[in-house]
């Protein structure tokens, strides 16, 4: 069992056994490529591509297919609804990102999360 898959969540901590109490060993930020080691009903052990970790998250949030074009190059991204309208989540520096439309003031991401970051800088994301 070990296809490459992408974390499509805001961010997650890598556990050391499969329980929320266990030692957090790492994190997994949004776009990040893993391999599935093994999987359960409510677990997957993971390995990650870019830092060999290897732990596990929760069995959600995670897709096959995902191009990535563009990154995280602030320290924290803002996530909104819409323009205008939002959350009180963010994307981490580095998560990689699949927009797929923009403006000068917000780009849309991931058309199957419908969420939108504000463009605060110049930099906030960065073409890969």
């Amino acid at each position: 069992m070990q296809n490459n898959f992408y974390f499509i969540g805001t961010f997650s901590n890598i556990y050391k056994n499969p329980s929320k109490r266990s030692e957090v060993t790492s994190q997994i930020i949004h776009g990040e490529k893993f391999k599935i080691l093994t999987k359960n009903k409510n677990w997957i052990k993971i390995k990650t591509l870019f830092d060999n970790y290897k732990g596990f998250i929760k069995n959600s949030k995670y897709i096959k297919k995902f191009n990535p074009n563009y990154k995280v190059s602030s320290l924290k991204a803002k996530i909104y609804k819409k323009p205008g309208i939002g959350t009180s989540n963010w994307l981490p520096l580095a998560s990689k990102l699949s927009v797929f439309e923009q403006n000068k003031n917000y780009v849309k991401i991931e058309k199957i999360l419908s969420l939108c970051l504000k463009q605060q800088t110049k930099n906030t994301i960065l073409q890969l």
